[in-house]
């Protein structure tokens, strides 16, 4: 998280933000260099090396 490299043992990218407590939030899910739509995450497998970047949005006033 936040520029650290992480080990997960979840398989999906649906099952990592599941983990992470994000489901339902406003976050962008970039993976490899590209951006995910929402109705890829299930389908999107986290390999070994794979790079993945999650963004979450947080209003403030």
């Amino acid at each position: 998280m936040n520029g650290r490299t992480e080990q997960t043992a979840a398989s999906n990218v649906i099952e990592l933000i599941q983990q992470l407590g994000l489901e339902g939030k406003r976050i962008v899910v970039e993976l490899n260099g590209s951006i995910l739509a929402r109705d890829e995450w299930s389908r999107a497998e986290i390999e070994n090396d794979a790079e993945l970047e999650l963004v979450h949005f947080v209003g403030g006033g």
